[in-house]
């Protein structure tokens, strides 16, 4: 909690002087809930629509490497019961 409070304080020093502090600070908060969206409502719609677009990536691969890796344990816990729940040689060989 103290790394992003000091984050949000350096962001906001950092931000030009021609805004006025609540805007400023609505812009950061905005930035902190979904990156890109800050620089949006500033008007920095390039810069706004790389990290927009970096952390939809982002989110996409994790859900799709956490269904892959569900997938695989499911596979594995299978191949596991089948196994010690085998009277057939052939059958402890297919899930060895």
């Amino acid at each position: 909690m103290r790394k992003i409070a000091v984050t949000v304080l350096i962001a906001l020093l950092l931000l030009p002087s021609v805004a006025s502090a609540a805007e400023r600070t609505e812009d950061v908060i905005k930035s902190v809930v979904f990156p890109g969206w800050g620089q949006f409502s500033t008007g920095r719609y390039s810069r706004g629509a790389v990290m927009m677009g970096t952390a939809l990536v982002s989110i996409g691969a994790i859900g799709g490497f956490t269904l892959q890796y569900n997938r695989h344990i499911d596979s594995y816990e299978e191949a596991t019961r089948g196994y010690s729940q085998a009277t057939y040689i052939g059958d402890a060989v297919k899930y060895y």
